[in-house]
């Protein structure tokens, strides 16, 4: 069983990679982030059966608006993201949900669609 202690130590070992967590964030402050993300459904891991995690991704839910903000996203897999992509389409998007995004200090409003499809169609 993969814990939150798990989820963070994956995020402080891999996020050099790009703009995927906060490269400022204490531990503290990513078990919290995380901890929310599973109490609110928004947080997929990707693992294998040994337990060993690809990819994380944890969004928060704003229910009045139908949006999902991901806070943040790493993987070490392309397939990762496109499985994170799958579980999107299959239980939000059909329902009109967007997806938002802080990229490099700026708030993205996706154009779901156009994303969804080329992550999908690679």
């Amino acid at each position: 069983m993969i814990t939150v202690t798990d989820i963070v130590s994956f995020i402080l070992r891999y996020r050099h990679r790009g703009n995927a967590f906060n490269h400022g964030e204490s531990p503290e402050i990513l078990y919290k982030c995380v901890a929310r993300g599973i109490e609110s459904d928004c947080c997929l891991v990707d693992a294998d059966c040994f337990n060993r995690i690809s990819g994380v991704v944890v969004g928060s839910l704003d229910i009045e608006t139908r949006r999902i903000h991901v806070i943040g996203i790493l993987t070490t897999s392309y397939h990762s993201t496109i499985k994170f992509a799958k579980w999107f389409l299959a239980n939000y998007y059909r329902d009109g949900w967007k997806l938002t995004a802080t990229r490099h200090g700026k708030f993205v409003s996706y154009d779901t669609e156009k994303f969804l499809g080329k992550l999908l169609t690679q």
